[in-house]
């Protein structure tokens, strides 16, 4: 089902200029194991599309909204995802934000370099990191801290949509990785693409991102200008309508 709202399009106040997001602000990145033991992460997860690790062209991939690096996952790990973050929605009123997915290897590089250097967080031995598969998301919105209700429920519930907190191992709560095994709600064709995101905003809402069957409300800053870098301006509307128009891809109807 494709997305289509009236009206004209306006830049909102908020959004600021983006650089390359594929460098820009690194000291964002998550810390993540290194040597062996990443090393032996990422041959559990076999390589896909012929392609290397960190060097996997967008086309294959599928956008996901996250904060930091670049905005991709496999597709169907995006789908398991966008699964996910409706239930987590629907337990705790709030999207399931992304701080880091897909990294691609001149990251992942500028990150070790750092690391090396001493001045950035542990980061995994470039071309080593399952990030590079587009299978690894260090999630935010609580779970990042280990104990919290969100994290307890992520590691109940996230294995049921394929994302297992294999970041429990190595002290890294936020990190889970994509295994393959989600089979979805659905078929493909009930699930939001490209040609469906739309970023929308009101004065009392806020500002979100929304497909079919998906809505992500989007924290200031960083997430908002990634949004609208990759999905344009937002369509603006008043409140009702904004309620409107997340009740028709949640659900198909008015709200």
């Amino acid at each position: 089902m494709a997305l289509t709202i009236g009206g004209g399009r306006a830049t909102a106040a908020t959004v600021s200029p983006v650089v390359d997001a594929n460098l820009y602000d690194l000291g964002a990145s998550m810390p993540e194991g290194d040597g062996a033991r990443a090393t032996a992460r990422a041959a559990a997860t076999s390589a896909w599309g012929g392609y290397s690790n960190g060097q996997i062209p967008a086309s294959a991939m599928t956008k996901v909204p996250v904060s930091v690096g670049q905005p991709y996952l496999r597709g169907d790990a995006a789908a398991a995802y966008n699964d996910l973050n409706r239930a987590f929605q629907a337990r705790f009123g709030k999207s399931l934000s992304i701080t880091e997915a897909y990294r691609d290897l001149a990251r992942q590089r500028a990150l070790y370099a750092a690391y090396q250097a001493g001045t950035g967080s542990k980061a995994a031995v470039p071309g080593t990191s399952v990030h590079g598969w587009a299978l690894a998301c260090d999630f935010g919105s609580g779970v990042a801290s280990g104990g919290s209700a969100e994290k307890q429920w992520a590691n109940a519930n996230g294995p049921k949509f394929g994302w297992q907190p294999v970041g429990d191992s190595f002290g890294e709560a936020w990190h889970f990785e994509y295994d393959g095994s989600y089979q979805g709600s659905g078929s493909g064709s009930d699930r939001s693409t490209d040609d469906d995101m739309r970023v929308i905003q009101s004065a009392g809402r806020g500002i979100a991102l929304i497909g079919s069957g998906y809505f992500y409300q989007l924290p200031e800053g960083e997430f908002v200008s990634a949004a609208t870098k990759l999905w344009g301006d937002p369509f603006i509307g008043n409140d009702r309508q904004f309620d409107l128009w997340r009740a028709m891809v949640l659900q198909g109807t008015t709200a």
